[in-house]
């Protein structure tokens, strides 16, 4: 085997190869988990150790950048997937998920319909992966009844998701374009809003075409493992009340996680002082365990040992949503040792001479996030490649800004795989094997940026901007 020459200043001086290593890792991991059935979180742990031993990083290095990001992966992340898990538990066994189940319309399209347009707007939340852990308990909830419980309302709840963070303010992938290109922040929103709406359908149809013809995706309805139940709460006012109070918290989280997007602009409209700090509390993960779950159980009013012990449903819930966190927290660990790489940045810089119009700063983008993972570190860094190239590439105007924004915004979130914990987050709650997930999410996501990229051209033809 040939390896690339040792690391200067700790990055490998070969990023093609890199690049070549990272394709190889994907398919081990595959081969591991799909063929072997080796457990998710392991088989992703030992994929990264393998990668980073390939490309001659020391195991001190290693040990230290995944420790790292796994560490953040659960700070900001892996609070919320269990304040999500928490709501969900409660909800299913008061009988409040079932009071869900036979109030969400009848009409498989209608349901299906009204998901997408909740999670193109909740896209704007701080990161898409909060978000989503956020609304599963609903979204788990309304697909109970469904053949497969509720599985591909997950996958089209993630790429709305995916679309209203890669395409409307105020989301940070597209603040940090807004900022760097110095676009007008009306302009970008007023024809960032109907795109976004049609590419979160573009990608709910491709993901609905892909698991039709995927023969292994007949997957099972979503169980938790819930064994004892509170019969008076399902025949009760209670489940009623719980129900309500599911839906609110849901809401609540995302409105809370769109507030701190908004609170983390530097400037507008909050500035920088108090009341900017006050608002990026509220979105913080200890505040929303605190508020969801807690505004679950007020409505359930119940504190008896079956409830909150350790036994109870609080305490199953907690086992129940380990393995998600974990999983996210080495996710988070492999994406670091990505990034310590230098090899995106590296690339990147060697598409800037291709001058191809507003498809420049979607691939560039695209090539960040594909290699290193980070939407919002794919956006930063894209946008700054480009900032010089606006004028050569005839954006330097008020829409041409514009569209370079949304460029990079649906960009960086194309094409989500196994170094993004979106992606795994997508993948757990659906049910989906990782090979499942490559095709279903990851392609899908792939058609959202095609489909974004031509009604950016679109615009661009009528602005008068040269393609």
């Amino acid at each position: 085997m040939v390896f690339p020459q040792p690391p200067i200043n700790g990055r490998p001086a070969m990023p093609l190869l890199t690049a070549c290593y990272l394709l190889l890792a994907l398919v081990a991991l595959l081969l591991l988990t799909d063929r072997f059935r080796l457990q998710p979180f392991v088989a992703l742990v030992v994929v990264t150790a393998g990668f980073g031993l390939v490309i001659r990083m020391s195991i001190s290095q290693i040990g230290n950048l995944f420790g790292i990001g796994f560490s953040n992966s659960l700070q900001t992340l892996g609070l919320v997937i269990l304040a999500g898990q928490l709501m969900f538990v409660l909800a299913e066994q008061s009988g409040a998920a079932d009071r869900l189940a036979d109030a969400a319309p009848r009409r498989r399209p209608r349901l299906a319909q009204l998901v997408t347009l909740i999670g193109t707007v909740a896209g704007v939340a701080s990161t898409p992966a909060a978000a989503l852990a956020v609304l599963m308990p609903l979204i788990r909830s309304l697909g109970r009844n469904r053949a497969d419980g509720g599985n591909r309302l997950t996958v089209f709840l993630g790429l709305a998701l995916s679309a209203g963070h890669g395409l409307l303010f105020p989301a940070p992938a597209v603040v940090a374009g807004l900022a760097i290109l110095g676009a007008a922040t009306g302009r970008t929103l007023a024809i960032g809003l109907p795109i976004a709406v049609i590419t979160a359908f573009a990608g709910a149809v491709a993901a609905s075409a892909v698991m039709a013809r995927l023969a292994s995706t007949r997957l099972a309805p979503v169980h938790l493992g819930a064994t004892q139940t509170w019969q008076a709460a399902r025949s009760g006012s209670a489940a009623h009340r719980t129900a309500a109070a599911l839906v609110a918290a849901s809401l609540l989280l995302v409105v809370l996680l769109a507030i701190q997007s908004l609170a983390d602009i530097p400037s507008e409209p909050f500035g920088g002082g108090p009341a900017r700090e006050m608002l990026l509390g509220v979105g913080r993960p200890l505040v929303l365990i605190i508020l969801g779950p807690g505004l679950v159980l007020l409505a359930l009013n119940r504190w008896s040992r079956d409830v909150i012990s350790t036994e109870g449903w609080l305490g199953r819930g907690l086992i129940q949503a380990a393995p998600a966190m974990l999983l996210i927290g080495a996710a988070g660990g492999f994406q670091r040792v990505l990034q310590e790489t230098g090899m995106a940045e590296l690339l990147g810089e060697k598409l800037l001479d291709w001058h191809l119009g507003l498809l420049l700063p979607l691939l560039v983008a695209a090539l960040m996030k594909m290699l290193q993972g980070s939407s919002l570190v794919a956006a930063i860094t894209a946008a700054g490649m480009i900032q010089p190239l606006l004028v050569p590439l005839g954006l330097d105007h008020e829409t041409g800004r514009a569209l370079a924004v949304l460029a990079i915004g649906i960009g960086a979130m194309t094409v989500s795989h196994i170094n993004d914990p979106f992606f795994w987050l997508i993948g757990e709650n659906a049910r989906l094997r990782n090979l499942q997930a490559l095709a279903v999410v990851s392609f899908s996501m792939a058609v959202q940026a095609i489909v974004a990229l031509v009604l950016l051209q679109i615009v661009a033809l009528f602005a008068g901007i040269p393609g």
